[in-house]
């Protein structure tokens, strides 16, 4: 197999105030109200942004998931493998308008966005980490991503929810 392929859990997806990308697996609802207010940064993951003309059809190359299919607002996961398909990270992938950010155990994103960089060449792209955006979290195990939160999650609670979801980060 030339690439793993990772089925992204269907669920609704949009754009909360603020501008805050969110998702929700499987559960067929958004945060309201309150919840919104409750999002908790999640500890182990880190943030990046990839922005340019040729940003999707960049990541569409490199990733296991149909990045072209996103609409603005649209998440999904992915994994980034080796070309022999060994997986050498899990990733959710939000579209936000022409850019699109992407989050990553925090311990693999610099070394995963180093080797998507090797791969830029001529396209017209601009991979970085973006210290300011953290990888939220909701009740339900829903992601968003933003740059203020009311607080930072438990990571083991937090981890222990996602595995109930069918959700596992390498480490």
């Amino acid at each position: 197999f030339r690439r793993v392929l990772f089925r992204s859990i269907l669920g609704t997806m949009g754009t909360l105030p603020g501008g805050v990308v969110s998702y929700c697996p499987a559960t067929n609802n958004q945060p309201k109200g309150n919840d919104i207010l409750k999002l908790r940064r999640i500890p182990y993951l880190a943030a990046a942004r990839c922005t340019g003309e040729d940003a999707g059809a960049f990541l569409q190359s490199q990733l296991s998931a149909d990045i072209l299919a996103l609409d603005d607002g649209d998440q999904t996961f992915a994994t980034y493998c080796t070309p022999k398909g060994k997986v050498l990270g899990l990733l959710r992938v939000a579209r936000q308008g022409p850019d699109y950010l992407v989050a990553a155990r925090d311990t693999l994103l610099p070394g995963i966005l180093r080797r998507l960089q090797m791969y830029v060449l001529r396209s017209r792209v601009m991979l970085a980490q973006d210290p300011e955006m953290h990888v939220l979290g909701a009740e339900g195990v829903h992601y968003s991503f933003g740059t203020q939160a009311s607080s930072t999650a438990d990571a083991g609670a937090w981890r222990a929810a996602e595995l109930r979801a069918g959700i596992a980060w390498l480490d």
